[in-house]
């Protein structure tokens, strides 16, 4: 049984020193439901299976579908990480007062609240100081990652998965499974200064890193769910028939491009916005050249050009899987498809 303050422990170590011989994530989405296994030999990684199915309304549809992925021929997992959805949950940098890993934690105890949109006694949290040890001397302040989720959401994934006959390795968030295993992919990079934006259902996860580490973490409410929106209320439509809609755009063909546009440069206004606080902070420019783009919507094309033209970044679709081999009995084409929406599942299981 996974106990609270096991719940969020990938907040204390953002990359974990070792993996098992084979690792599973499974990613709950509010539009797939996503499972990626891993066998790890040394320094090499292969995706042996992978498992996509739509996600329902119906929650008992989703079980039987996490039944069905449990009970696969080939499979050799026995025990998955999962993770909270990104709007039960809330990671923020905050600033305090040098202390201990012990003072912090008490101290959060009673501070928490002030941090995060949820009563404490609803909530498991966790936090981690950001500054290095070797620079502790002399500083009056860190900054520190705190990390909370709603505690009915986690007892309601435990049950859930469960009663699939699955088992709980470890319990994550959305945004850090992705960020995680970002920070270990980007530390191999040449760049100083990266970006990343998760782009979810509901609410989107911007990341700022330099020289590998954290530096700026902004959830933004906006998500595919804003462009469906946007198109049944104006085009008076059905919701499956605006997601035909979004799967199908092409920039500079589609009749309602205005409309999906104007949606579409909100979430990128926000990120410029953001860009320009935090270089304003740190009194210099970040020099990024690209913006790393995951979710769903990161082959949307008016997202790309928007990123181009109102940021002068180039889109880039993060790829999760760099570096890792694939079985020969995976569909690639599959793979492919699925390329955007992998990162949770595959930070699950890897980081």
């Amino acid at each position: 049984m996974v106990t609270g303050n096991e719940l969020i422990r990938k907040v204390r170590e953002l990359v974990r020193p070792e993996v098992s011989r084979f690792s599973t994530g499974l990613h709950i989405g509010k539009q797939n439901i996503i499972l990626t296994e891993f066998e790890i030999n040394k320094d090499e990684i292969t995706l042996i299976n992978l498992a996509h199915e739509k996600t329902t309304p119906s929650a008992e549809r989703n079980s039987e579908i996490l039944t069905q992925f449990f009970s696969r021929d080939g499979y050799m997992f026995k025990w998955v990480s999962v993770s909270v959805p990104r709007e039960s949950a809330v990671v923020r940098i905050i600033t305090f007062p040098m202390m201990g890993d012990k003072q912090l934690k008490a101290s959060l105890e009673f501070e928490a609240e002030k941090y995060v949109p949820f009563n404490l006694s609803e909530i498991y949290f966790d936090c981690q100081s950001l500054l290095d040890k070797d620079q502790k001397a002399g500083v009056r302040q860190m900054k520190v990652l705190l990390a909370a989720c709603k505690r009915d959401v986690v007892v309601s994934m435990i049950h859930q998965i469960q009663k699939s006959r699955g088992q709980i390795d470890a319990i994550n968030l959305d945004s850090l499974a992705t960020l995680n295993w970002y920070l270990r992919i980007q530390a191999k990079d040449v760049q100083t200064s990266s970006a990343l934006l998760d782009i979810g259902t509901n609410v989107s996860n911007l990341s700022l890193i330099e020289n590998n580490k954290i530096i700026f973490l902004r959830d933004i409410s906006f998500g595919g769910a804003d462009l469906t929106q946007a198109l049944t209320k104006n085009l008076q439509i059905s919701p499956e028939e605006a997601e035909t809609i979004k799967a199908g755009l092409q920039a500079g063909s589609a009749p309602n491009e205005p409309l999906l546009r104007a949606v579409i440069e909100k979430i990128i206004h926000e990120v410029k916005i953001t860009i320009h606080y935090v270089e304003g902070q740190m009194g210099k420019s970040l020099n990024l050249k690209q913006l790393h783009l995951a979710g769903g919507m990161a082959r949307n094309p008016l997202l790309q050009e928007s990123t181009r033209n109102l940021l002068s970044l180039e889109p880039v679709i993060w790829d999760a899987l760099k570096g890792i081999k694939l079985s020969s009995r995976l569909n690639a084409e599959l793979v492919n498809y699925l390329h955007p929406v992998l990162p949770v599942s595959v930070g699950l299981a890897l980081s």
